[in-house]
């Protein structure tokens, strides 16, 4: 529930600051961050309360082919 709440409190945070200068764009950016925060947060908690093991080779590996498909679609978008 704290992991809830604190992903709301951002949301509403992050959308006052970003929807008037942004409008649609502003509302997917905060989107995307409470998301990724509240994802993180989530796996963190799972982790250290039944104390997973964490595979960082795996891991390693998803976050380069997400920072390679974010500059993909980055570099397509300015074409």
């Amino acid at each position: 529930i704290k992991i809830a709440f604190i992903g709301c409190l951002l949301s509403v945070g992050l959308n006052l600051a970003l929807i008037p200068e942004l409008k649609a764009i502003g509302t997917g950016i905060a989107a995307f961050i409470v998301q990724l925060t509240v994802a993180i947060c989530s796996v963190y908690f799972c982790v250290k309360k039944f104390s997973l093991p964490i595979n960082y080779h795996w891991l390693m590996k998803f976050v380069f082919l997400f920072v390679v498909l974010i500059g993909i679609n980055w570099g397509l978008s300015i074409l």
